[in-house]
């Protein structure tokens, strides 16, 4: 997807691209803010592009051992002379989203490390006559106003660009949107991960505990760029696979549960066929198994909650039916609303796929109404979708139009994107059921388009 297509990112971009053009000679500090890689790199891309008549673009990555601006441009002056001369080129420096904010040991992080040398950057590059654009996350943006203000005094322009392809995959398009998914991800990132891994297997070797949780992490990060990266999922399941093993090695069931449950999810989030259900059906059954062996019991409901999605997707109800019941009850023993409202929608979703309309539309609006308590909009999403299809079912489409639309409105705001093209694919059934043909197909084809550029196919 553009990234410009989103109207405030396409205002970001034109002020960006007017500030170039007016920098030609000048140093200006233009910080863009981005917590998307993928799109940092297109809109980069783009503005190279657009300018390269007047500006020779040149990119500059940071040294994650040696984090400072000033000498990664002054290595590239060294390449790259026009930087002090000329002054007609445009300089991009990336590699931040790399610096990692846990420090090891006494030492400084590296991020530490970028912020010291950042306060004190301003005197050491008037040498410089160009344009500067320094890509930072929104949580490093703020970290720079806080810790280093000379240099973020210093700034020339500030410009955000929101993602446009966040999504949490939710469910199947039949019953409704209600398969309950792991919490998004908020730890480190991928290009985060993998050199602490390399630093903790250097330092405590490959069986430390450690690196069994970072492997872990690992996964859900990969999972979580697999959202819009459908290209490295192998690399999230290697990556669980890999916490796995040492997991087991070292013993430490209680960490096998969540891996297992991770793993689970995962691959049934894949599905293309019966035999990768199979293999989340494994998985959560390994997961089940070990949560009941060490008394976990919200890791006994969670894995029993996605074993009811695993056997609903099989068309095996009764089962479904069963392991959503006896994760529910669980949830209401330990007091988990937010787990109550997710069981209780599998239930509903179970209900539905035997024909009890009128019993799932019960189960969906309890969920629906411990969602909207909890302010869980993801939940209250699902609920209204969930409705909306049991609503379908019985004919009554103006009412199932009526619940979509305020499920779609829902998902929009939350960026869940694949939420999204089942919505409109929802709604482009209860409009043809009216008859509506042409505002069906349009609905129809909204949903194609998107499920087309998120590189996934709907399974019906």
């Amino acid at each position: 997807m553009d990234p410009l297509a989103e109207e405030e990112n396409l205002k970001n971009y034109d002020k960006l691209i007017t500030a170039l053009e007016a920098s030609s000679g000048i140093l200006n500090l233009l910080i863009a803010i981005c917590d998307r890689l993928d799109i940092r790199d297109q809109i980069i891309d783009r503005y190279e592009s657009e300018v390269s008549s007047v500006l020779k673009p040149i990119r500059i990555r940071l040294d994650p051992q040696e984090p400072s601006l000033r000498m990664a441009v002054v290595r590239q002056a060294q390449i790259d002379p026009e930087i002090e001369t000329e002054g007609s080129v445009v300089l991009t420096v990336t590699g931040t989203e790399v610096l990692l904010s846990l420090s090891q040991g006494s030492d400084r992080s590296e991020q530490d490390k970028f912020l010291g040398y950042l306060q004190w950057t301003r005197e050491g590059m008037r040498q410089f006559h160009c344009p500067l654009v320094l890509w930072v996350s929104e949580s490093l943006a703020n970290k720079i106003a806080k810790d280093a203000p000379d240099f973020w005094s210093w700034r020339g322009g500030v410009f955000r660009f929101k993602a446009t392809t966040e999504f949490e995959s939710s469910g199947s398009l039949e019953p409704s949107l209600g398969m309950t998914q792991p919490e998004e991800y908020q730890g480190l990132s991928v290009d985060q991960l993998i050199p602490l891994i390399d630093k903790i297997r250097d330092q405590e070797g490959d069986k430390s505990p450690l690196l069994a949780s970072l492997y872990q992490s690992l996964g859900q990060a990969y999972t979580s760029r697999f959202r819009y990266r459908k290209e490295e999922k192998e690399l999230g399941i290697q990556a669980f696979r890999l916490a796995i093993n040492l997991q087991e090695e070292l013993g430490l069931k209680s960490d096998l549960v969540l891996s297992y449950i991770n793993l689970g999810r995962f691959q049934l989030d894949l599905w293309q066929n019966v035999e990768e259900v199979k293999k989340a059906e494994a998985c959560l059954r390994k997961a089940l198994e070990l949560a009941r062996e060490v008394e976990d019991r919200s890791g006994e409901a969670t894995a029993l909650l996605n074993l009811g999605n695993v056997y609903n997707s099989l068309a095996q109800y009764t089962r479904a039916i069963e392991s959503y019941g006896q994760s529910l009850a669980i949830r209401q023993d330990i007091g988990d609303r937010k787990g109550v409202a997710s069981s209780l929608l599998g239930l509903g979703n179970g209900y539905w796929s035997q024909g009890q309309y009128e019993q799932a539309i019960e189960l969906y609006e309890q969920s629906l109404s411990i969602s909207q308590q909890i302010a869980d909009q993801q939940g209250e999403a699902n609920s209204l979708g969930g409705l909306g299809t049991a609503h379908i079912s019985l004919g009554e489409y103006k009412r199932a139009i009526e619940l979509y639309e305020q499920s779609l409105a829902v998902k929009r705001e939350i960026g869940d994107l694949r939420g999204e093209a089942i919505l409109l694919q929802n709604l482009a059934v209860a409009n043809l059921r009216l008859g509506r043909i042409h505002e069906g197909v349009a609905l129809s084809q909204q949903s194609t388009q998107i499920m087309n550029e998120l590189g996934i196919r709907l399974v019906t």
